[in-house]
């Protein structure tokens, strides 16, 4: 994962800070040495208070595709069948899901013009 985020200055997330991030570095003995951006907080500034697909249907940003609805329970459920059970279609959504927010991170940072 680090080598893999060693060519970026910065990393965005949403909600990173207090999760991602923490995660990754406790469950892999990660210590990761870039700029990030945790559009959350930049939101809290602004006012701004949800997860990420509240804060899209706020700022008027719209999820058109077979995911819409799916949140991050969604993706741990998906990830699961497809670890399990094989299942390529929960594969395929789980990335499809994955796509849609890294999308909806930068329309979001475009949004709020960091």
């Amino acid at each position: 994962m680090k080598r893999l985020l060693e060519p970026f200055d910065v990393v965005m997330t949403y909600n990173g800070a207090k999760f991602d991030l923490d995660f990754l570095e406790y469950k892999y003995g990660l210590d990761f040495g870039f700029h990030h951006v945790d559009l959350m907080k930049v939101c809290h500034d602004k006012g701004i208070y949800g997860g990420q697909k509240k804060t899209e249907r706020e700022l008027g940003i719209c999820r058109n595709s077979s995911i819409r609805g799916c949140d991050g329970e969604d993706a741990v459920r998906l990830w699961r069948e497809y670890r399990e059970k094989g299942d390529e279609g929960a594969l395929d959504k789980l990335l499809e899901y994955n796509d849609f927010d890294c999308r909806g991170l930068m329309l979001i940072y475009e949004e709020l013009r960091c």
